[in-house]
């Protein structure tokens, strides 16, 4: 099987080179089925989509992830697809119930700062508590804002997920609106910055006023006495 950032697929023996990257995880045992009135399929009915149709999306793959409970304690671990698209200046990160769910569970948008990084030792094990807890590489999103705890089911799914992240918050392009934020601050922040040289301008010639005043009176006090 061809592998491609952590994407596999077979192809038949009279495939084209066109022909689309099915996920592992999605069909096991691939056999191609052709009917004229249906789409390709597999054997045991997974779709096929086309490579242009997901062609925003960056990675993908299965993760179990932790949530629902009142505590921590109490919640369970629970197997959701997970997948990073790109929405043209920003990468988000959905997961699904599914990997054939139309509607995600979640969205959190990417920024320059969100990561995925791999969790050892203490916080690995304070990360192994709740119902259904899975065994794998414990990973820790902080997206937008967002913290959420998942596992991977092995090294290199780990490792996938942790360059995918990364390299998307890299790419992370401001938005316009952002820029003109960004550019009126400095601005703002320029003509602070003159007012307070000016100000202090003004008090150095103040004191320097006040300091000759003094040495006259200390001059006068002199000769009174």
């Amino acid at each position: 099987a061809a592998e491609l950032g952590g994407w596999s697929g077979r192809r038949g023996k009279n495939s084209a080179s066109s022909l689309p990257v099915v996920h592992r995880e999605a069909c096991s045992r691939p056999r191609w089925v052709h009917h004229p009135s249906r789409p390709l399929r597999l054997n045991w009915g997974c779709p096929l989509t086309p490579m242009a149709d997901r062609a925003a999306e960056l990675h993908g793959g299965w993760l179990w992830t932790r949530g629902g409970g009142a505590s921590p304690r109490g919640e369970t671990w629970r197997r959701r697809w997970f997948t990073l698209v790109n929405e043209g200046r920003r990468a988000v990160l959905e997961f699904r119930a599914a990997q054939t769910s139309p509607k995600p569970l979640a969205r959190l948008a990417l920024t320059p700062s969100s990561e995925c990084i791999r969790l050892v030792g203490a916080d690995a094990r304070r990360a192994a508590n709740g119902r259904n807890c899975p065994a794998g590489v414990v990973l820790r999103f902080s997206v937008g804002g967002v913290t959420r705890l998942a596992r991977a089911s092995s090294e290199s799914a780990a490792e996938g997920w942790i360059a995918a992240v990364g390299e998307a918050a890299a790419e992370v392009v401001a938005s316009p609106s952002t820029t003109r934020r960004a550019s009126d601050v400095d601005g703002e922040l320029a003509r602070l910055s003159a007012r307070r040289r000016e100000m202090e301008r003004v008090d150095a010639a103040l004191r320097a006023k006040s300091d000759r005043l003094d040495r006259r009176v200390r001059a006068l006090r002199d000769v009174v006495s």
